[in-house]
């Protein structure tokens, strides 16, 4: 049978390997080039829009506009093919919203599959209903500049 010395010897020994695991591991991160500021020679870099409060997803309309949601405003903004912000905008301010904490709020939006024939637009967000939070998807019915 093999001794591995008093307990207390194991734990320095293990203790001191994970430190020096930790400090290899992020000795290791900090000289790793940062390729992700590089981008391949078949990409470009482009600002599509800016002003934006927090935005949290976007999708295309077939048009080429762009749905943006915006996590703390509560907004859906609609943008033209050209980036510039829609006269109508915003088009949607989604209601009893709770956006007290970081990943609360309007999170995420989907266009109907069937677009423009369904013009229907699903939202999905966080509600404070009491005491407690929940999650809601809710379809909304576009109209007027939408469709």
């Amino acid at each position: 049978m093999t001794s591995l010395g008093p307990l207390g010897s194991v734990r320095t020994r293990t203790g001191s390997a994970w430190v020096r695991s930790c400090l290899a591991l992020a000795l290791g991160i900090l000289a790793a080039p940062s390729a992700a500021t590089i981008l391949p020679n078949d990409f470009s870099e482009e600002l599509v829009a800016s002003g934006l409060n927090s935005p949290t997803s976007m999708r295309f309309l077939p048009d080429g506009r762009i749905l943006v949601t915006e996590q703390t405003s509560r907004n859906i903004r609609l943008l033209r093919a050209d980036g510039t912000v829609s006269t109508s905008d915003p088009v949607l301010t989604v209601p009893d919203v709770n956006t007290s904490g970081g990943e609360q709020g309007v999170l995420s939006l989907e266009v109907d599959r069937d677009w423009p024939a369904r013009n229907f637009v699903y939202v999905y967000y966080t509600y404070r209903s009491g005491f407690t939070d929940e999650v809601r998807l809710t379809r909304y019915v576009a109209s007027g500049d939408l469709t």
